[in-house]
C-alpha cells in the first residue's frame, strides 16, 4: 500500500489516542480537585472532560456530585438526566435524582417516588434505593409500616458505612412515633458504628428523657456537646456510588 494512503489512517488513530489520553488525564485531575472539596473548580474540569468526550460517563456522575455539594440541585439533576441518556439502567443515578428532589423543595418539580420505584424495578436489592424509600414513606402520613419495612429491607443489603445512616433515620422514625425504646436501639447502632455521630447522641438523650432515665440522658447530652462540632457527612445524599 502506498504511504500516502496510510496517512489518513495514522492520523485518525493518533487523534483518537490523543483524545483518549487527554480526557483520562483531565478526568483524573478533576477527581483530585473534587477530593480536595474544590467543587466549583471540579465542576468546570468535569465539563471539559465531557466537551472532549461526551460519552465519558463517570464525568457526568462526578460533575453532578460537585454541583450537589454546592447545593445546586437543579443543575445536578440535569447532569444526571444526561447521564441516563447514555446509561438508562443505573440504579444509583435514579436514586440520587430522587433523593435530590426529596431533599430540595425548590427542585421538587417531579415526584421523587417515581425515581425510587424506577430504581427498584431495575434492582430490588439496592440498599440505597431501599433506604430512600424508607425516608420517603417516613414523611408520608399514615405510612409508618411502609417506612419501617423499607428500612428493614435496606439493612439486609447495606454496607457497614451506610448502615449508620439507615439506623439513624430508622431511629428518627421511631422517635417521631413515640416508640422511644426502639429508637434508642437504632441510635445506639449508629453510635456503635460512628462514635462522633452527634445527632444520634442528641436524639437518644431525648428518648431517655421521655422514658425517665435521667443519668443516661445527662451522659448523652454531654457526648452530644462534645461531638456536635465534628462534621459527619452522610454518604447517602447524594451518594458517590463509586465508593460503595
Amino acid at each position: 500500500m502506498e504511504i500516502y494512503k496510510l496517512i489518513p489512517i495514522i492520523f485518525v488513530f493518533l487523534t483518537a489516542n490523543f483524545f483518549s489520553q487527554s480526557d483520562t488525564v483531565l478526568y483524573k485531575n478533576a477527581v483530585s480537585v473534587f477530593n480536595l472539596k474544590k467543587y466549583e473548580e471540579a465542576t468546570k474540569l468535569f465539563q471539559k472532560v465531557i466537551d472532549i468526550n461526551p460519552k465519558y460517563i463517570n464525568a457526568y456522575h462526578k460533575q453532578a456530585l460537585s454541583l450537589a455539594r454546592l447545593s445546586k440541585f437543579k443543575d445536578a439533576i440535569l447532569v444526571y438526566k444526561n447521564y441516563l441518556k447514555i446509561d438508562s439502567f443505573n440504579v444509583s443515578v435514579y436514586t440520587n435524582i430522587g433523593s435530590m428532589y426529596q431533599y430540595d423543595i425548590k427542585s421538587k418539580t417531579e415526584d421523587p417516588l417515581w425515581y425510587f420505584l424506577k430504581a427498584y424495578t431495575i434492582d430490588s436489592t439496592n440498599s440505597l434505593t431501599l433506604y430512600h424509600l424508607g425516608i420517603y414513606y417516613s414523611n408520608v402520613k399514615d405510612k409508618f409500616k411502609d417506612a419501617e419495612n423499607w428500612y428493614l429491607k435496606s439493612l439486609n443489603y447495606a454496607c457497614e458505612a451506610l448502615k449508620q445512616d439507615i439506623y439513624y433515620d430508622f431511629g428518627m422514625l421511631y422517635y417521631k412515633n413515640k416508640l422511644y425504646k426502639k429508637a434508642i436501639l437504632c441510635f445506639s447502632k449508629t453510635i456503635d458504628a460512628n462514635k462522633n455521630y452527634s445527632d444520634a447522641y442528641y436524639y437518644r438523650s431525648m428518648c431517655y428523657l421521655q422514658i425517665d432515665e435521667p443519668e443516661k440522658e445527662k451522659t448523652d447530652r454531654k457526648l452530644y456537646k462534645k461531638t456536635r462540632n465534628i462534621k459527619t457527612e452522610q454518604i447517602s445524599f447524594p451518594c458517590d456510588f463509586d465508593k460503595l
